[in-house]
């Protein structure tokens, strides 16, 4: 919902040259990557609460026992491994200018305000 919302502000609002429009188009595209991940069926995550119960039981047995791994892995997977996290990343992307309309140089420009607002704080 909060996703739509922010889409929908992008669209109504007038254009400006604050940092307003980098900072909404970033929040945006994080929303999008937020919501994609909690659908990713492993245990812990929603995609898997979707799923599990149409698992068979030798199945739903085996990814519990994985269940306190599986963030971890996956986590480090989206770090670590350059085509998994460019695969999502190419996944959100999509979803975020061709379903929400973001401009993705916007949401760029946002994520690089967002980092240098973080350096100064604490760098």
């Amino acid at each position: 919902v909060f996703a739509i919302f922010l889409a929908i502000l992008l669209q109504v609002l007038p254009a400006s040259t604050s940092n307003l429009w980098p900072g909404l188009s970033f929040l945006l595209v994080l929303q999008i990557w937020a919501i994609l991940f909690n659908l990713i069926p492993i245990p812990g995550l929603d995609g898997y609460g979707v799923i599990g119960p149409f698992l068979s039981p030798p199945i739903q047995m085996q990814m519990e026992r994985m269940r306190a791994y599986a963030i971890w892995i996956l986590i480090i997977a989206l770090w670590y491994i350059p085509f998994v996290g460019g695969f999502f990343r190419l996944i959100v992307q999509l979803l975020a200018t061709f379903l929400f309309r973001v401009d993705l140089n916007l949401a760029d420009q946002g994520q690089y305000y967002l980092q240098h607002f973080i350096q100064s704080l604490f760098g």
